[in-house]
């Protein structure tokens, strides 16, 4: 929780339970931990606050996948 409420402390060699963190991001109070890329490919997980499910569904493409993972974590994979 503290990468969530100040993802600035987690930028780097960051882990996320069992996930190793690349990068982070904040959009519209939810937080994204991007967990692996491949060429533009993402994966990753969010913390989402309730209410706030929108925010996954940042491309809007039928192959993101976005699997709830427990409470507010979610886990996401966006193609490009």
């Amino acid at each position: 929780m503290n990468c969530v409420n100040n993802p600035n402390l987690c930028q780097y060699n960051t882990r996320i339970g069992w996930f190793y963190v690349e990068s982070i991001y904040q959009d519209e109070k939810c937080t994204f931990f991007t967990t692996d890329t491949f060429i533009f490919d993402q994966f990753g997980i969010a913390y989402v606050p309730l209410g706030k499910e929108n925010c996954l569904y940042i491309h809007n493409h039928r192959s993101d996948e976005i699997v709830k993972i427990y409470g507010n974590w979610w886990e996401y994979y966006y193609p490009d």
